[in-house]
């Protein structure tokens, strides 16, 4: 499916009384619209998105397009094709009550004249919610979200834009029809309503568990955040004493080689004691009786009850007697006595396993030694991070002492968090024991009264073979979802890495997980915080071409300052990988970028160059051409100094 955008207009919105763009019912690959700062780059994206998306806006957005006290309404139409049909995405602004009225407008219509609402094709329909739209419709906030870990736009992203949140309705449709059946049972008076109330409760403690847990991973993240922010500004307070600002960097150094040995050593570790032959010398050796034992058993018999539920389907057992209803039903009773199929291979693969547990204890002992020693070297670290930091203070610096007790108190906090959300996701019965949790605030053990509940439904309602068909379509597909992600993702992550080694050469700085974000590393550190502006545009671009190159849709680009935070050389980079992965791109710019961004168009027969000025008197003036564009300067576009990470 192929969207693009041929062109909007304005009509009494903020700073544009009467205004129209024009990009040509067969719009350029690249447009590049050059408009001053302060005149409406950062308005327009919003109205895009508004558009695409269907959001509704709060009333003080909508009263922040209002030019002017006296206006009372306002208008915006964005002229789309999708597949080559023309479109027109009409909002309408009431001011005065600030509210905004959605319509559309399309060539397809018999009625003529405007839909009420955003009328797109299914398709479009569901997927251009408010958050994707954000991923094309782009601003420079996307590049600090899309490594916020309170928000999960990088894996929502690969779920949204390959259909892979069409599995999960899948599930949810399988559980339907199970449930409808239940309750239809009930009415009919074959259940029992009290054993559908158990359930009731139970599902919805589970759904206030899991919203609550949603609401713990976002206070943790911020808590995390906040914390992160906190260290950065005391070692920058710090840094300011010369003499103490060489030792804290020295001091910086070793905790991230600790870091970056602790986590490939402990890596290595638990792959080392997933083996119990490692564990200790006794451990395996009976481990290879157990396999003696098992073989000269026998164990499992050869004979499945596979086997004897086909013989009960034939005329005559393989003794030549014939089998009759009464056979048969002994037949079938008695072959649950034996093992199936399935159960068989994994008692094999058991004792295969069994035979061959061979390892060395002395290398996990020897990896937990390799981690002690680490984490005293770690402690000692950290004794001589906090000795550094008392010193500051004992200089006089109020600001040292003020962000110490803040950080107290922050990281107080943030383990009250994390000792609640431990406690709400615990699995093992010691964790639920030590943590004195029940199914009312844990979720493992809530999800267990559902299941236990749902059972009880089923059998009082004689709908135990519909539950098991629906249990297994739903985990079938939960399966299918799970593989396709993290396929995707992985694919998505080597991609983007790929992309940063040219954009960011020799800086080492690579996605290391798609989570609920990007998780960002180097070669010295195991996890990067704090990236400058201008790298985190790198990741967000090199992440958005990685994302869309491959998808089934074909969405145009739209950014507002694409290259205002980036070197001269990461710009031009930049304006060689973006827009040749999307049919159509459009870049707000100002002056200031047209060194090194901009400029890497004009030799291009498929770009398109629009300026556009707003005078003193308020009057819009729209010029088409590349002379224009060049000439073009504005003394409030010169960006401000970019601060390293």
């Amino acid at each position: 499916m192929d969207l693009r955008i041929v062109g909007w207009s304005y009509k009494n919105i903020r700073g544009m009384r009467d205004v129209q763009i024009q990009l040509g019912d067969l719009p350029a690959q690249w447009t590049l619209i050059q408009m001053p700062n302060g005149t409406g780059k950062t308005t327009t994206l919003t109205l895009m998105r508004l558009a695409l998306s269907g959001e509704t806006p709060e009333p003080q957005i909508v009263r922040s397009f209002r030019p002017d006290d006296l206006t009372a309404s306002g208008e915006f139409v964005l002229r789309i094709t999708v597949d080559g049909d023309k479109c027109w995405l009409i909002l309408q602004f009431d001011y005065v009550e600030g509210t905004m009225r959605p319509f559309t407008s399309r060539a397809s219509l018999d009625s003529g004249g405007y839909e009420p609402g955003r009328r797109l094709k299914r398709d479009l329909q569901d997927l251009l919610t408010a958050a994707f739209t954000r991923l094309f419709v782009f601003d420079g906030e996307l590049a600090k979200s899309i490594r916020d870990l309170s928000k999960d736009e990088a894996s929502r992203a690969i779920r949204t834009l390959y259909q892979l949140d069409r599995v999960a309705l899948l599930r949810k449709a399988a559980q339907r029809v199970l449930d409808a059946e239940q309750e239809a049972s009930v009415r009919t008076g074959r259940g029992h309503s009290n054993i559908a109330g158990r359930l009731n409760t139970a599902e919805a403690k589970l759904r206030v568990l899991k919203a609550t847990k949603k609401e713990l991973e976002a206070s943790r993240a911020d808590l995390a955040q906040k914390i992160s922010a906190l260290e950065a500004r005391r070692q920058e307070r710090i840094s300011v004493s010369a003499g103490l600002g060489e030792r804290l960097n020295v001091v910086n150094a070793k905790r991230a080689d600790i870091a970056a040995s602790l986590q490939g050593l402990t890596s290595h570790v638990a792959e080392l004691s997933r083996n119990p032959a490692a564990i200790s010398q006794v451990i395996q050796v009976r481990l290879h009786d157990l396999a003696a034992r098992l073989q000269k058993l026998k164990l499992p018999k050869t004979t499945s009850s596979e086997f004897f539920h086909e013989l009960a389907k034939a005329p005559e057992c393989i003794c030549g007697r014939p089998i009759g209803p009464h056979e048969k039903c002994q037949i079938e009773a008695r072959a649950n006595e034996y093992l199936g199929h399935n159960q068989v291979a994994v008692i094999n693969a058991m004792k295969e396993s069994l035979r061959t547990s061979v390892a060395d204890p002395s290398l996990l002992v020897e990896g937990v030694e390799q981690m002690k020693s680490l984490m005293r070297q770690r402690k000692q670290v950290e004794h001589e991070f906090d000795r550094i930091c008392a010193e500051r203070e004992e200089q006089g610096d109020d600001q040292i002492e003020a962000i110490r007790i803040e950080l107290e108190s922050s990281r107080a906090a943030f383990d009250e968090q994390e000792r609640k959300f431990l406690a709400l996701i615990a699995t093992s019965k010691a964790d639920q024991h030590s943590y004195d949790v029940d199914w009312n605030d844990n979720i493992p053990l809530c999800e267990k009264q559902v299941a236990e509940a749902r059972a009880a439904l089923t059998a009082a309602t004689n709908t135990m073979r519909l539950m098991e068909q629906s249990t297994f379509v739903q985990d079938a597909l939960q399966f299918v979802e799970k593989r396709a992600y993290e396929a995707l993702r992985d694919r998505v992550q080597a991609s983007t890495n790929e992309k940063l080694k040219t954009l960011l050469p020799g800086e080492g700085i690579r996605v290391s997980e798609i989570s609920s974000s990007l998780m960002l590393s180097t070669d010295a550190l195991a996890s990067k915080d704090s990236v400058s502006e201008g790298q985190g545009l790198a990741v967000a671009y090199a992440f958005l071409a990685s994302l869309f190159e491959d998808a089934p849709y074909r969405l145009p680009f739209v950014v507002d300052s694409p290259a205002v935070s980036l070197d001269t050389l990461v710009r031009r980079e930049v304006a060689e990988l973006i827009p040749s992965l999307f049919g159509q791109a459009i870049f707000f710019v100002i002056s200031s970028e047209r060194e090194g961004f901009a400029e890497s168009f004009y030799g291009r027969s498929g770009a398109k160059f629009i300026t556009v000025e707003t005078g003193k008197d308020g009057r819009t003036r729209v010029e088409e051409g590349i002379e224009p564009f060049k000439a073009f300067h504005s003394d409030e576009d010169e960006p401000q100094a970019e601060v390293e990470a």
